[in-house]
């Protein structure tokens, strides 16, 4: 509410697509990183912030990947030199844009779905629950085929994730996480809100 874009057309679910300075100097912004620095670095300047909806973007950089005709997995072999051309969020990382220019445009893979694994064409594997692990994988193996495995976080067969899907939430609750113990729990969004608990996770059931 102490924002000055609070009571604007500034809603949830859009996308901040770019900043401007008033020297005229333009960032088009694709990471949270980014931005936090552009932000701060610039915080005795003037800023003009473009928000787009991913979803009608008339500038056509984003695919329309919204379905609820999601499948349960999907792997995709990314050519040597081929750039994802896909945004995710949360932990591990979730779809949340396919970008036109994707490889991955016109294919199963989905807003909401998970990557689970790359693997190399020299076989070598690595399971993916953080975005950052993923963008250094990626970077370092670019003259590398590589197979990407996307799953429905809701439908995984793997078994990894509980439903705690529910009508009935509290109004809180607090948990005590022992000593060691890792929470096992993706979250979305600011403030962070949970989308999924994993079947190891302390707080499943």
């Amino acid at each position: 509410k102490s924002s000055p874009m609070a009571d604007t057309n500034v809603k949830v679910g859009m996308v901040i697509d770019s900043v401007t300075l008033e020297n005229g100097v333009k960032y088009n912004i694709f990471e949270k990183e980014k931005l936090k620095i552009i932000m701060k670095e610039n915080i005795n300047s003037d800023r003009v912030l473009r928000f787009i909806n991913p979803t009608t973007a008339s500038d056509d950089k984003f695919y329309n990947t919204r379905s609820d005709n999601i499948s349960d997995e999907f792997e995709f072999t990314l050519n040597a030199g081929q750039k994802m051309g896909v945004i995710f969020k949360g932990v591990p990382p979730q779809v949340s844009h396919v970008m036109k220019s994707s490889p991955m445009a016109d294919t199963n893979v989905k807003v909401g779905m998970v990557i689970d694994s790359v693997t190399l064409e020299n076989g070598v594997k690595y399971n993916i629950f953080e975005k950052e692990k993923l963008k250094i994988i990626m970077k370092e193996n670019i003259n590398s085929d590589r197979v990407l495995r996307f799953i429905n976080p809701t439908t995984a067969s793997d078994d990894k994730f509980y439903n705690t899907r529910s009508d009935n939430i509290s109004d809180e609750f607090e948990f005590t996480l022992n000593a060691g113990q890792k929470m096992g729990v993706i979250f979305k969004g600011v403030p962070p809100q949970v989308s999924h608990v994993m079947k190891s996770s302390p707080m499943a059931d």
